[in-house]
């Protein structure tokens, strides 16, 4: 399900985990360090997001950071899934790609 604005995406948790492990390097040297030097894992703008309801269920969803302490943060239901805003993604993936670039740089 996606806004037909193009304002995000609601993927089941799985596709999101998919999605992020599918690197491609498809993101710029420039998008994956700025990704990765973002990563401080601090919840930016949560005072300025609005809640949303789980399409599914119907509860409120819960903000949260995405994996690795990326500081993507996303709207999560623990039970069907996640809404990712319009450009989330994309940060998620290129996050994902830095991630990969680090750890396989790094010994150990």
């Amino acid at each position: 399900m996606a806004c037909p604005a193009g304002h995000g995406i609601w993927l089941a948790q799985e596709q999101l985990d998919h999605i992020a492990r599918d690197v491609v390097d498809e993101h710029t040297q420039v998008e994956e360090d700025a990704a990765w030097t973002a990563s401080d894992g601090s919840p930016r703008g949560l005072t300025e997001e609005r809640f949303r309801n789980c399409p599914s269920c119907g509860y409120t969803l819960r903000k949260d950071v995405w994996k690795f302490g990326s500081g993507v943060v996303i709207d999560v239901c623990d039970e069907h899934g996640a809404w990712v805003d319009a450009g989330e993604l994309e940060r998620i993936e290129a996050w994902a790609e830095a991630w990969e670039r680090h750890t396989a740089t790094t010994p150990g």
